[in-house]
């Protein structure tokens, strides 16, 4: 039987994944150049899972996914940041 696509339960990790994916594509439909979206969703994965690193296991995953949507967030002010130190060099 084929189940629905909506009864699908997805761990904490498949939907980190899913969520920086869908970020990075919605930066790079904002014309972001796609190498600095790919630095800045690298850097805000990173910073997840240097947050998340220390914690009990039994709450790691859940943990790492909070921290990267609250660090997705602010990916698009990181890039310009970056564009505008760049430009004005």
């Amino acid at each position: 039987m084929i189940m629905p696509i909506m009864s699908i339960e997805l761990g904490f990790l498949d939907r980190a994944l899913s969520v920086a994916a869908v970020r990075e594509l919605e930066l790079e439909a904002k014309g972001f150049p796609p190498q600095l979206v790919r630095a800045a969703i690298s850097r805000a994965t990173g910073a997840a899972r240097r947050k998340a690193e220390p914690l009990s296991p039994s709450i790691r995953e859940q943990a790492y996914y909070e921290f990267l949507v609250d660090e997705l967030k602010h990916v698009e002010d990181w890039i310009t940041r970056l564009q505008n130190s760049v430009g004005s060099s």
